[in-house]
């Protein structure tokens, strides 16, 4: 399955922030875009879009000006893999139902089973499993 480049961009940008929240947020600070734009390697005007996705959907909450930036909100860290996903990524199999039914029933049942597995592990866990290093140290 191929998933949206917006889909990984804005895990990377949970995993980055979830990252590098755990000593920016003690002191309230605000991770500015375009830091999470060179570490990501995500074009800016792309990430504003998935900041404002992330930001809709309560994940994140932003601030404009010159001390601004993004910073997770505390449901962040109990959001899954499959939640930010199907944020992207609905509907995966967009309007076209086949001709077979028990297809469109298997379909259903991959997916199903697809958003199960991914929703067994939440971004605070992944970000908790990557080495210190993963990201460069902006703090």
């Amino acid at each position: 399955m191929r998933l949206k480049r917006a889909t990984e961009h804005g895990l990377l940008t949970l995993l980055f922030l979830a990252h590098t929240s755990k000593s920016m947020t003690r002191r309230g600070e605000y991770v500015k875009t375009r830091d999470i734009s060179l570490q990501c390697n995500i074009s800016y005007e792309h990430l504003t879009k998935i900041i404002s996705v992330l930001g809709r959907a309560g994940l994140l909450q932003t601030h404009a000006g010159r001390e601004g930036g993004v910073q997770l909100l505390p449901l962040s860290h109990t959001v899954r893999v499959g939640d930010v996903v199907a944020l992207f990524e609905r509907p995966l199999f967009p309007g076209t139902r086949h001709q077979v039914r028990a297809l469109d029933q298997l379909l259903d049942v991959a997916l199903i089973s697809f958003f199960n597995t991914l929703n067994q592990v939440t971004i605070k866990q992944l970000a908790d499993d990557l080495p210190p290093h993963f990201f460069l140290d902006i703090s």
